[in-house]
């Protein structure tokens, strides 16, 4: 993942961008937990920068969560 694509999450959620990385951060916006889970074992990164833009303050208590599921 590139620096400028974890800089800019929420501008390329916003819609911006048409190159595979802002693609797939679009798809996984998209995805419920079981689809984001299986995108998560081929692009953690993305994955991750996606969940840390959503979840922003409550990350720490979010991956918390996780790993108790």
């Amino acid at each position: 993942m590139s620096k400028f694509d974890q800089e800019n999450v929420e501008w390329i959620l916003n819609g911006n961008g048409d190159w595979f990385g802002a693609k797939l951060l679009r798809l996984i916006a998209h995805c419920d937990v079981e689809h984001r889970d299986a995108l998560r074992k081929g692009f953690p990164d993305y994955v991750e920068a996606y969940e840390k833009w959503y979840y922003k303050e409550s990350y720490e208590t979010y991956l918390m969560t996780r790993s108790n599921a």
